[in-house]
C-alpha cells in the first residue's frame, strides 16, 4: 500500500477531567508530552490578568473555547482540561466526531469532595491558583455525575483513575464507545456506579 492509499490518521482530542486538586495539569504534563496544543483556561487567566482569580474566569473561559474551536477547525490534535462540572463539553464531543476526531476522556477521580478542599488548599500554600471551597465542592459532584450520564457515552475511549493513592495514578476502569467496561477496582467501580452513576 502506497502512502496514497493509506488511510487518514484521525486528528485527537483528549480531555483530562477531574475535579479541583485532582493533579489534572500535573497529570496533563506527562501524558500528554507529544500533544503540541494543550489548552487550559488557568493558563490562560494567569495568561491575561497575571493571576487565576475568579474575575479572571469569564475571560480565561471565552478565549479557551474559541482557541480548543479554532484547533478543531485545524483538524489539529489537541488536549484540554476540565472539571466537566457542565455540560458544556458535550455538543462539542459529539461535533468533533461528527468531523471525524477520536475523543479520548481520561478522569482523575479522588474518593471525597474533602481531600478535593485540602489539595487545593495545599495548591494555594505552594504558590498555585485558589478555588472556592463552595465551588470545589459544587464540581466535585456535578463533574462525577455529569462524567456518567453525559460524557463516558459520547466519546470513543474513557479511562478513569485513583489519584489518591500517590505519585502514580490508578486505573480504576476503562472503556470504548459502545463496548464492555474493562474493571480493574471493582470495589471504587462499583462504589462510583452506585453513588454516581444511575
Amino acid at each position: 500500500m502506497s502512502e496514497q492509499d493509506a488511510p487518514e490518521v484521525p486528528p485527537q482530542a483528549v480531555i483530562i477531567a477531574g475535579p479541583n486538586g485532582s493533579g489534572k495539569s500535573t497529570c496533563s504534563v506527562a501524558l500528554l508530552t507529544q500533544f503540541v496544543e494543550f489548552v487550559n483556561a488557568d493558563l490562560i487567566a494567569q495568561e491575561i490578568t497575571g493571576h487565576t482569580r475568579a474575575g479572571a474566569d469569564i475571560g480565561a473561559g471565552r478565549l479557551f473555547l474559541e482557541q480548543i474551536e479554532r484547533l478543531a477547525r485545524q483538524r489539529r490534535d489537541f488536549a484540554i482540561e476540565t472539571t466537566l462540572a457542565t455540560r458544556s463539553l458535550a455538543d462539542r464531543i459529539v461535533q468533533w466526531r461528527r468531523d471525524g476526531y477520536r475523543v479520548h476522556l481520561v478522569f482523575l477521580w479522588l474518593p471525597s469532595a474533602d481531600l478535593a478542599v485540602q489539595r487545593v488548599a495545599f495548591r494555594v500554600r505552594s504558590g498555585g491558583h485558589s478555588v472556592p471551597e463552595s465551588t470545589i465542592r459544587r464540581r466535585f459532584t456535578a463533574g462525577l455525575r455529569n462524567l456518567f450520564r453525559i460524557y463516558i457515552p459520547i466519546v470513543d475511549t474513557w479511562r478513569v483513575y485513583d489519584n489518591s493513592r500517590g505519585a502514580d495514578p490508578v486505573l480504576i476502569a476503562s472503556g470504548v464507545k459502545d463496548g464492555p467496561v474493562k474493571i480493574a477496582e471493582p470495589d471504587a467501580w462499583r462504589g462510583l456506579l452506585q453513588e454516581y452513576g444511575s
